[in-house]
């Protein structure tokens, strides 16, 4: 481990390297999607893909936090997004720290060795290393390398993705002088007002539901429907399903594939138990073990008997419908909402929405939950520009997304390199 940090960072350098792996994407592009289609479909690769490039063709927009290295950071790579996340989380800081060393999710298969060989990251990036081995294990590297702290003035990082219970448990094995950040899970409930575009409404609703086979951290686990437009919006989304094709992501037409998750099937089968009397007759939940593919599924529960609080990480639509705009309050307060707070997307209007919760003290939690940033309108979170690689991405709710260092967490939307700098970095300077 590389005891020295605090070395200028040269932003020219880095500006090239990103461009001169920007452009090498570009070349390699069909590559790359012929590796990513072993894992995911044709549509969340090409987005991956435009992801990834606006990141680096446009990482001068971070150069202010591109100032001095700081010893090193560990990387937990999550399971969706790979390409993206890969650059994000790790790429990114590479540039930031003396060295990375990344661990993969244990679901990932030869296909990302695949990604790092044809865009040579061994050759480019000598200071970023892959973990192989056990979460054990890393977590025992990391642990380690707390020895070095006090030698390293501008400390380390820890970019985590996964569930607040996971968080909590890497967390509380580093102690409280490496700098964690952690993003998390949250609710991301999309409302179809009584005066929403229901066409639009619905388009959107597909995509992000069905966007990486419903796997996707941002997928909404409730839509809630106004009564008014609910027979619409329900017709209209089923006549949609029955276009949408499942089954290998080799084919480039299939929208819907394989679980990352081999393991998923005992707690997609809980779900579906669980409300077994309100799954639709026609999207019942058929279920292939052989290839662990589910197909889309459509969840009838009404908000009134309780909201969903659960991410299923499978293309399982949780449609509720609500009579009054005032009913919205039996979803966002529930006790199971705060934690998980992330983003809003609202389609037409809602006067509980904007009363009640956008900049509030909601539920007298003492901080704003849902300032107007997290508040979408008329769209979804995977509409290209809404969450970008050089902007800050996540919510309020403490188990959504925070950063951790020194004993205080602060619950906000992360972005690795602004927190290295602002946190480890900034007050040294």
């Amino acid at each position: 481990m590389n005891m020295y940090c605090g070395n200028a960072i040269n932003f020219s350098f880095v500006l090239k390297k990103a461009q001169n792996m920007s452009a090498r994407i570009k070349r390699k592009k069909h590559k790359l999607i012929k590796a990513l289609l072993n894992y995911e479909s044709y549509e969340v690769a090409l987005d991956e893909i435009s992801r990834t490039l606006d990141l680096l063709e446009n990482i001068s927009e971070n150069s202010e936090y591109f100032i001095r290295k700081i010893c090193s950071v560990f990387c937990f790579i999550p399971r969706n997004q790979p390409l993206y996340a890969f650059f994000c989380f790790a790429i990114v800081p590479s540039f930031l720290s003396e060295k990375v060393i990344v661990k993969r999710s244990s679901s990932m298969g030869e296909f990302f060795d695949d990604l790092l060989n044809i865009l040579e990251i061994s050759t480019e990036f000598p200071n970023l290393e892959i973990f192989n081995g056990k979460r054990e294990e890393f977590l025992k590297i990391i642990h380690d390398a707390r020895c070095f702290q006090e030698s390293c003035c501008f400390g380390s990082a820890i970019i985590f993705t996964g569930t607040g219970k996971n968080a909590n448990i890497v967390k509380s094995r580093i102690g409280k002088k490496m700098l964690f950040i952690g993003n998390g899970s949250a609710h991301n409930p999309i409302i179809i007002s009584e005066n929403a575009n229901v066409k639009s409404a619905v388009k959107s609703v597909l995509r992000a539901k069905l966007y990486n086979s419903g796997q996707d951290c941002s997928s909404p686990n409730s839509i809630l429907v106004h009564s008014k437009i609910y027979r619409r919006f329900l017709s209209y989304i089923k006549a949609e399903l029955k276009n949408v094709n499942v089954g290998c992501y080799l084919n480039r037409k299939n929208r819907v594939g394989s679980l990352s998750d081999k393991s998923s099937i005992h707690r997609i089968n809980n779900i579906l138990t669980c409300n077994k009397i309100w799954v639709d007759k026609n999207y019942s939940g058929i279920f292939s073990k052989k290839n662990c593919v589910l197909k889309p599924t459509i969840i009838k529960k009404p908000l009134e008997r309780g909201g969903n609080y659960i991410e299923s990480f499978a293309p399982i639509f949780f449609i509720q419908k609500y009579n009054f705009d005032q009913d919205l309050k039996l979803y966002f307060e529930n006790v199971n909402y705060i934690d998980n707070a992330g983003y809003i997307s609202v389609f037409g209007k809602s006067e509980y929405i904007k009363k009640e919760i956008i900049g509030k003290d909601f539920m007298k939690n003492k901080r704003i939950i849902h300032p107007i940033q997290t508040i979408i309108r008329n769209t979804d979170l995977h509409e290209p520009g809404i969450e970008r690689g050089v902007k800050s991405y996540g919510g309020y709710g403490k188990e959504a997304s925070f950063v951790a260092y020194n004993g205080k967490v602060i619950s906000k939307p992360t972005l690795p390199q602004r927190d290295i700098f602002e946190i480890l970095v900034k007050p040294k300077l």
